[in-house]
Parts: C-alpha cells; sequence; structure tokens
C-alpha cells in the first residue's frame, strides 16, 4: 500500500516501511531497538520491544494516539472521539468572547507592527489536489484513515469489559494488558517519566518570539486548572439548546495529564476527587497535607491500602503499582478512600433487559444532582456536591454535572484527564461575566451524549453519603452495624432541634441536613424513656445527661418504684433537598441502673438489657449492635437500602 503521511510532522512516506522507519529514527522515545546504533546493534532474532509485555496491544483492541506528545493508548473505538478532542484543545477558536482582552502570565503586550512569519510554499504541508494549508485536525483526519490500514484496524468492535475485582480473591490471577496497559509487566517507570512527573501542577515558562520579532516569556498554567466551572456553567447558559444543567462544587479543578505521560487517568480522577476534599476541608483531607496528592502519593496510599486488607486482591492481579505505568480503576479509587477514611459507595450499571446501560447511568447520575440541587427551575441548578468518578471499560473520567438538552437529548458534563482545557476557557478563567458567539463549540469537550455512552456495556462509579454527627463513637458503630451495605461520608453541622414527638424532630433535622450538605443525608436521633415519666426525658435525653450526668438521672428515679425504660433510635433518611425524609426506628426495653462499665458512650452505662444481665456498655459490641435500639433500626435502613440499590441495578 501507499505510504501514509507522518501523524507527528506530516512527512510523506513512500511505502509503509518507509513511514515506521521514519517515526523510530526521528519520533521514538529514548534509543530505537529498530534504529542500528554503535552502541546498539539491531539483532535480527529478538522479535520484541525489551519494554513491551509479551502480549502486543493490537491484540486486545487498543492502540496508541498517534498525535505527538499525547503517549496515551485507546481503543479503536474511541480514537475517532479521541483525535478529535486533540484537535479541539489545541485551537483557539475565534469565540468573540466579550469584555477585556486576555493574555498568558508573564506576555508582553505585542506591538502595532507585524512580524512576517509566512512560509514558502515549498516548506508547507500541502494536501496532493489543493494548494491550501491543511489544518492541524485536517492532517491528523488524514493521517488517521491511513494509519487504520497500516494498523489493519476493525471498522468497529466488541470493547473490553470491565474486570470484575471480588473481595475474596478466590480463583483471581494476574491481570494483563487488556486491565493494565501496554506496560503491565514493568517493574519501575523509565528515569526520564519519574523526573516528568515530579514537575505535576507546575507552570511552565517558555520563551517565543513577539509580534515584533523580540524574546518575549511566556508563562502557561500547569495541568492543575482551577475555576472552569464557574465558566462552563456561563457557557451553557448562553447556550440557546440548553434546557438546564445540574452542576457539582465548583472547588473541583480539572485536572489533565502532563505531555507524554501515558496513562494515568485514574489518578487524574483520583485528584479532581481530592481537590474537592482539599479545598472543602472535607472529610479524610488532613491525610494530604493541604495540598493534591500526586501521582506518586497515590500509588503509596493505594499499596498501603492493600496492606491493610482493603481490596487487597489488587496486588494480586497487579502484581503491584508502586512506581509504574499499570493502569488503576474504580476498585483501586475505592480501596484508596476507604484506608483514609474517606467514604465511598461504588456503584456498577449494565443493562437490565428493560434499560440499557447508558439509559440506566444517566438516569442515576440526574437524580444524584437534582437531589443535591435548591434551585430546580434555574437553567443552571448549581449544587454542593462532589465529582463523581467515572469509568467505562479502557478508560475513566470525572462527571461534573448533567445536562438536559431542549430536544430532549442528555449529557454528562465531564473534565476528561486527557485533554487539556482549551485555550479559549484558559482566557475566561476568573471572569464573572462574558459572552461568546458559539458556546456550544468549547462546551463540546466536556460532553459526553447517548452517542458516546452507547458504545459500553458497563459503567462504574463512586459516590457518596452523608451521615450527620459530630460523634465518632456513633458513627464507628453505625458502620460496624451497616457493614457493606453502604459508605458513609460523616459531617458534623450545627442544626436547630425543634420541640416535639420523636418522629417530627427526627424529620426535620433531616430536611434541615438535606439542604445545608445539598445531598442525600442520614440523620440519627436518639432517645430514652423513662416510663415511670411517661415519655420523658424522651428525645431530650441528650440536654439532661449533660446537665445531669448518669448519678443525677438515677436520682430522678429515686422516688419511683418503676425503673424501667425504653431506649429508641430513629433514622431518618432524604434523598436531598425537597424530599420527604424515610423513617427507620427501633426499640429496647431495659431499665436504669446506677452506672456500671465504660463510661465513654453517652448513657450507655446506666440502661441496662435485662435477658443480659448488662448494661449496654458492659456488653461486647458485636453483642450490643445485635439487640440495641440503633442496632434494629440500621438493621431496617439497611434492608432498604439493599432493595433500593438492587432495583436500581
Amino acid at each position: 500500500m501507499a505510504g501514509a503521511p507522518c501523524p507527528f510532522c506530516g512527512y510523506e512516506a513512500k511505502n509503509e516501511y518507509d513511514i515506521l522507519y521514519h517515526i523510530e529514527d526521528l519520533h521514538s522515545e529514548g534509543n530505537s531497538p529498530f534504529i542500528p546504533t554503535d552502541d546498539h546493534p539491531v539483532d535480527a532474532t529478538n522479535g520484541e520491544h525489551p519494554s513491551r509485555p509479551s502480549q502486543a496491544m493490537e491484540d486486545v483492541g487498543y492502540v496508541e494516539c498517534p498525535i505527538s506528545e499525547c503517549g496515551e493508548t485507546v481503543s479503536f473505538a474511541d480514537l475517532d472521539s479521541h483525535l478529535e478532542l486533540h484537535s479541539m484543545e489545541e485551537s483557539d477558536r475565534d469565540s468573540h468572547v466579550g469584555g477585556s482582552t486576555w493574555e498568558w502570565e508573564g506576555a508582553t503586550e505585542p506591538d502595532s507592527s507585524k512580524f512576517d512569519t509566512s512560509l514558502p510554499t515549498a516548506l508547507r504541508n500541502l494536501d496532493e489536489n489543493s494548494c491550501s494549508i491543511l489544518s492541524a485536525a485536517d492532517r491528523q483526519s488524514k493521517a488517521k484513515e491511513s494509519w487504520r490500514e497500516i494498523l489493519n484496524m476493525p471498522k468497529s468492535i466488541v470493547p473490553p469489559q470491565i474486570s470484575s475485582k471480588s473481595k475474596s480473591g478466590k480463583g483471581k490471577s494476574r491481570l494483563g494488558t487488556a486491565e493494565l496497559g501496554p506496560h503491565a509487566y514493568e517493574e519501575e517507570m523509565p528515569a526520564w517519566l519519574h523526573n516528568l512527573l515530579l514537575s505535576d501542577g507546575m507552570p511552565r515558562t517558555t520563551t517565543k518570539l513577539n509580534s515584533s520579532g523580540g524574546i518575549k516569556t511566556v508563562t502557561k498554567i500547569g495541568n492543575y486548572v482551577p475555576g472552569v466551572m464557574p465558566v462552563l456553567e456561563i457557557l451553557i447558559e448562553q447556550d440557546p439548546e440548553t434546557a438546564y444543567a445540574y452542576t457539582c462544587h465548583p472547588s473541583v479543578d480539572h485536572i489533565s495529564k502532563l505531555k507524554n505521560e501515558g496513562g494515568f487517568c485514574g489518578y487524574r480522577n483520583i485528584q479532581m476527587l481530592a481537590s474537592y476534599i482539599v479545598n472543602n476541608r472535607s472529610q479524610g483531607y488532613y491525610h494530604f497535607k493541604e495540598k493534591i496528592p500526586s501521582i506518586f502519593d497515590i500509588q503509596d496510599f493505594i499499596e498501603h491500602a492493600w496492606d491493610v486488607g482493603i481490596n487487597s486482591i489488587g496486588r494480586a492481579e497487579t502484581g503491584g503499582i508502586r512506581g509504574t505505568r499499570k493502569y488503576i480503576g474504580t476498585p483501586e479509587a475505592q480501596a484508596m478512600l476507604r484506608s483514609l477514611d474517606i467514604d465511598c459507595d461504588a456503584q456498577a450499571f449494565k443493562g437490565d433487559g428493560k434499560l440499557a446501560a447508558d439509559e440506566i447511568l444517566m438516569k442515576n447520575i440526574e437524580e444524584y444532582f437534582r437531589a443535591g440541587c435548591v434551585d430546580s427551575t434555574s437553567k443552571i441548578r448549581r449544587t454542593q456536591l462532589p465529582s463523581i468518578y467515572f469509568q467505562h471499560p479502557g478508560h475513566s473520567m470525572t462527571i461534573v454535572g448533567f445536562e438536559r438538552k431542549l430536544d430532549g437529548s442528555k449529557n454528562l458534563l465531564v473534565f476528561d484527564p486527557m485533554f487539556h482545557d482549551a485555550p479559549d476557557v484558559i482566557k475566561l478563567l476568573g471572569k464573572k461575566s462574558f459572552s461568546v458567539k458559539n458556546p456550544a463549540g468549547i462546551l463540546r469537550a466536556y460532553r459526553r451524549n447517548m452517542k458516546y455512552l452507547k458504545k459500553y456495556r458497563a459503567f462504574e462509579v463512586l459516590s457518596q453519603l452523608n451521615f450527620i454527627t459530630g460523634n465518632k463513637n456513633k458513627l464507628a458503630e453505625v458502620k460496624a452495624i451497616l457493614g457493606d451495605a453502604v459508605d458513609l461520608q460523616s459531617r458534623s453541622i450545627d442544626l436547630v432541634e425543634i420541640q416535639g414527638t420523636i418522629e417530627e424532630i427526627s424529620k426535620d433535622k433531616c430536611r434541615r441536613a438535606a439542604e445545608q450538605v445539598q445531598g442525600p443525608v442520614l440523620v440519627e436521633d436518639t432517645a430514652l424513656i423513662f416510663n415511670a415519666f411517661k415519655n420523658l426525658p424522651g428525645p431530650y435525653i441528650k440536654w439532661f445527661f449533660e446537665s445531669l450526668g448518669h448519678d443525677g438521672l438515677n436520682r430522678l428515679l429515686a422516688d419511683f418504684e418503676d425503673k424501667s425504660a425504653e431506649s429508641v433510635c430513629t433514622f431518618a433518611y432524604s434523598e436531598g433537598p425537597g424530599h420527604e425524609p424515610i423513617i427507620f426506628q427501633g426499640r429496647t426495653d431495659g431499665k436504669i441502673v446506677p452506672a456500671r462499665g465504660a463510661v465513654a458512650f453517652g448513657w450507655d452505662p446506666i440502661f441496662e438489657y435485662g435477658p443480659a444481665g448488662q448494661t449496654y456498655a458492659e456488653m461486647p459490641k458485636a453483642e450490643k449492635n445485635k439487640i440495641s435500639h440503633r442496632g434494629k433500626a440500621l438493621e431496617k435502613l439497611k434492608v432498604w437500602l439493599l432493595e433500593a440499590v438492587d432495583s436500581k441495578a
């Protein structure tokens, strides 16, 4: 076949061998095994690249991106959209942005004189049948078609399925390149890449010619970009085809890969989750020491999670990830967050016979954001919710919102770590108002529609549920009882408590908490009823206990023969603002006695459970959880949650 144009520089090759030799000679990273040198002559008997695993990526439906400095390995099915986004991130479209002009930090104001940068026709990359200059996108498109023939790419493929990583690990074996990428078997990443990743997040300073021919210094922002969410909200507001959109908390940064780093998308998405945690000082933020963790930090966190038994099968499947370029996914992200006491809930979505996986995913993502929205009438429906880690076969990204168009179509709003924010977005950062001629054109890089999602049969996400409490003992007990049924993110907030029945107080607290958190919440209210006092102290036991203590509560019943009591626990769950709370209640009979046992947990030492002859404080925790008021209420909640999850799966 005729040669393909070089995807890096546009060189026109005469044949297939010519183009392959050209790329190895001029565009390979490090020493090429195919180009002879004095120190490294070619060994014709060695058929494998020394750094490549024995199983070629072509065998599992993947190919390296042909765009210079990308380094990403993508599936054949995603190559078209991947290259299209490359052209968008490089372009600086004429968006007719209103307001003051913007320039790179450190750039000097151009002079009015023009510096001639025209090139002779002979030095341009021209189409064979045209005298016009090919754009970067056109050259990529032309090269792509030729490379499809060289690599013998199928026109359509069945994408690989998400690997199921069981907790037990029984029957699990070492994963290969299909799951871990082209470097599945490496023990250590190259030194040049290690050094590159040390500059993660730092701005880059370069020099270039200005319009008058002089030298100017240009500082480009690094790959950690804050403030993108407010820009997207304004762009969506100006898109006449959008009916409404939900957005996550504005503090989520867009973190993208460094040029040439390759496939660290899973790590980048964890960093985006961490940006919310760090910027809001949310649960577990202290582990990150006020900064977004590096890729090396994340590898250490994941390895530590495996060390303490959280999703530890991951080590057997990967052979360890520290210092390597092996891909990670949802199980590793979940293991890391759990090990840092950052509660998260991993969910998998696949077709149920009635709805396809993409439809179920869209439905759940919209519900997630809708539950956290206060104003459901605005076009831009802002929430204070964290972003969502999103995985589909072969790639992961971060969901930052949901959009519905006037024609009824839907989009996920995403931060894709494979791509940088285009100059059109960068120059709008920090502006509170602006206008653009074509907002939809800029937003394309942040939208993933149903057509994109339908290529995949399964998806995974990480989401959170907030348990409103500042009591560590109570949180530990709730987690012990619920087990793996649900993961909780604890939040301590001040709530005004009304006077009323146990149920009325619980529901009111739940509504107020949902409004403050802007998301799904679980609140608890505990009551201790002295039968001699006819329902008192009841829901006000907290204030009685703080004022009187164990001895004082006993003295209240000193003149009463009836020392019987009832402990009551009421959990109220709400999907978010505007949703009516659901009540789960448990009751246990006992009696009030002088304090016995550990005094760390409220009034436990004075409440004796009759059949055991022990106070709550004297009982082993596992035994107490089986019979306690809290255990009974949580068992009802657990059953309901599992049924709710099953109905959505």
